[in-house]
């Protein structure tokens, strides 16, 4: 899963300048060389300029770690002594950077020895570790200083330093899905508010990725959700803001990606953000122009392996096929859309996830859909077993989404309408393959319908439960007259 790249804020005054560069471009350089997703702040050339407090406070809110050089720059008289001092903005920064971050994370340099008894040092960092170092052992202490934040850095990704290396040809990029909004887990609980919070916060993040890639896929890990955020102007001005981002890759990109793969992975997201973006604007989509997209550049020919890139290519490759299949209703398209289902369940999904399965959740939906098409058309009883199979599945797990605690309760509503909306259709291929007899699936439209009503009440996204209401009230008013399932829940 990729996270937005942790800031060090390095500290300095008076003749630490050179000390502060020097570090910053060693931190620059071995994130660029080894795309370890940390990057580096120089406070005095961060803040130059308005409420010099106000920026400074602002800067160490985004901060991880904080680097502080103590050069001894001031000097002055105490007991009749001549001391030297660090310069006094240093220890203002300072204070706020271990008020913020803690002393863990804050590390403290100097090109002095701090013992030497005409050095004088505030009180309270006479208890933190210093680190001395000297014109001939410089670069080894800012080098193992440096690995030491690294290392810091992976407490929290089991003892493994994080790197962004090689992510197209990766096969395994999981993501926690939870973690997603937990970032905004505090915020206002009013639905537009907190909606576009989150939207706010990953733009931002998005934005603060060095490489094409890096913003592509973590895009493509939030496009399953952004149908949840509803038809709203914010939601397509986050778009547009997206396709910005995901629009133009470099030079320094194709070297390191290849050609194919770096096309490849542009292609896909400006396809899935045109599709999207169509849909939240309630505009015409123009399927066969977009299916067009895709296969001008396939997977198979791109190089690239990574099963995020790759489940979301082939989801939407099949729901360009099922929406052409609507359409034109040619039996081309619904055979293809159901390869490319079967494919993601199959090969990808499982590589995608931590433990939601918000993949497999999707596409086994659409795949169970392609397999109730594939049985009206033919009867064919093996087509009837894998619907009843793939509906059951997606049921199971979209209803293990709504007892997530790290999911904010808005989220779990939009969640909960892909539930109903599934479970929903689980019921109708049972009427349709006659799986249950027709008091049991009474039952089963009753329970439903009981356990809607429990999670309307603690819902604040009522619209979309309504029209789930709705469709079950329907569903079941056409089991009591013998209407047949209408197209809407095909």
């Amino acid at each position: 899963m990729l996270k937005k790249y942790k800031l060090v804020s390095i500290v300095y005054g008076g003749s630490g300048s050179k000390y502060a560069d020097k570090m910053n471009k060693l931190i620059l350089s071995r994130s660029e060389d080894q795309r370890y997703p940390i990057t580096s702040k120089i406070v005095m050339e961060s803040v130059l300029t308005g409420d010099l407090l106000t920026n400074v406070t602002e800067l160490f809110t985004q901060t991880e770690y904080c680097l502080a050089f103590l050069t001894a720059d001031d000097c002055c008289i105490k007991n009749g002594e001549e001391v030297y001092r660090i310069r006094q903005n240093v220890v203002f920064e300072l204070g706020m950077a271990i008020y913020r971050l803690g002393r863990e994370k804050c590390i403290l340099l100097s090109d002095f020895d701090p013992t030497q008894r005409n050095i004088d040092l505030p009180s309270d960092l006479k208890g933190i570790d210093i680190k001395y170092f000297s014109p001939e052992n410089m670069e080894q202490v800012f080098s193992d200083v440096l690995d030491k934040i690294l290392k810091l850095s992976s407490q929290n990704n089991n003892g493994e330093i994080p790197q962004y290396d090689k992510l197209l040809e990766r096969t395994e990029h999981y993501v926690d899905y939870e973690d997603l909004f937990s970032a905004c887990s505090q915020l206002d609980s009013k639905e537009d508010v907190y909606l576009k919070a989150v939207l706010n916060y990953w733009l931002d993040e998005c934005a603060s990725f060095n490489h094409f890639e890096e913003r592509c896929l973590y895009f493509l890990e939030r496009i399953g959700f952004i149908s949840m955020f509803g038809r709203n102007d914010w939601v397509d001005a986050f778009m547009e803001k997206i396709k910005g981002l995901t629009s133009n890759y470099r030079q320094q990109d194709i070297a390191y990606c290849g050609k194919k793969s770096v096309s490849f992975i542009r292609n896909l997201s400006s396809v899935v953000r045109e599709y999207v973006q169509s849909k939240i604007r309630n505009e015409h989509v123009d399927y066969e122009s977009l299916l067009n997209m895709l296969l001008m550049e396939p997977a198979e020919e791109s190089g690239v392996k990574n099963p995020l890139a790759l489940t979301v290519y082939y989801d939407y490759l099949g729901l360009l096929h099922l929406h052409l299949y609507e359409t034109q209703k040619k039996e081309f398209h619904i055979k293809e859309a159901t390869n490319c289902f079967k494919k993601v369940v199959d090969d990808y999904a499982d590589y995608t996830d931590l433990g939601l399965k918000i993949w497999s959740g999707f596409v086994g939906y659409n795949l169970a859909r392609c397999y109730l098409i594939q049985f009206g058309l033919w009867g064919n009883a093996e087509d009837g077993k894998n619907m009843q199979r793939y509906f059951a599945t997606a049921s199971v797990i979209r209803k293990s989404w709504l007892k997530q605690n790290g999911f904010n309760q808005i989220i779990r509503s939009a969640l909960s309408y892909e539930y109903f909306v599934c479970k929903i259709d689980e019921i109708n291929s049972n009427t349709l393959s006659n799986g249950k007899t027709a008091e049991e699936i009474k039952q089963e439209y009753k329970m439903l319908e009981r356990e809607l009503e429990n999670f309307m009440l603690k819902s604040e996204q009522l619209e979309r439960l309504v029209f789930i209401q709705e469709l079950l009230a329907r569903r079941q008013s056409d089991m009591a007259s013998n209407t047949p399932i209408a197209e809407e829940t095909l």
